[in-house]
């Protein structure tokens, strides 16, 4: 019993890597505005972290603090930074969105839209599907 259709390889054409266009200034990211945000999610996260880890231990230090008891702690650590950092994240995207003034990309909704000048592709990961369907919702995509 098969699970998996036949490999079928395709030939690949070959690209020099070497001569690749390299960006213009004006598509070259602001990373002058990156890296406070970065530093106000990354500094949050930890004052989340000490202040649920303080206030976890606090609970766990009541009869003294047995080997069983500091790895429960450690992994509530690690659970409460995860979570912390996903909020940082989110409530960071949002005052962006909140306070943000404009479009960061530059694009006149009115005006044509700028021409291309760099090569793109566009993938579509595909696996066990019917190729004509996936076309067929390909081009309901584009119109």
């Amino acid at each position: 019993m098969q699970f998996l259709p036949p490999e079928s390889p395709m030939a690949m054409s070959k690209q020099p890597l070497h001569g690749f266009e390299t960006r213009q200034d004006s598509q070259k990211p602001d990373l002058a505005s990156v890296a406070p945000r970065r530093v106000w999610v990354f500094a949050g996260t930890a004052a989340m972290t000490i202040a649920g880890c303080y206030e976890m231990y606090e609970v766990l230090q009541v009869g003294g603090v047995t080997t069983l008891e500091w790895m429960v702690l450690s992994l509530f650590v690690l659970l409460f930074a995860w979570i912390a950092l996903s909020f940082m994240s989110a409530l960071a995207g949002f005052a962006v969105l909140l306070f943000r003034g404009g479009d960061s990309l530059g694009i006149d909704p009115v005006a044509p839209l700028p021409s291309i000048s760099s090569k793109n592709a566009m993938l579509l990961p595909t696996y066990n599907e019917v190729p004509f369907r996936i076309m067929v919702r390909l081009r309901a995509m584009c119109e």
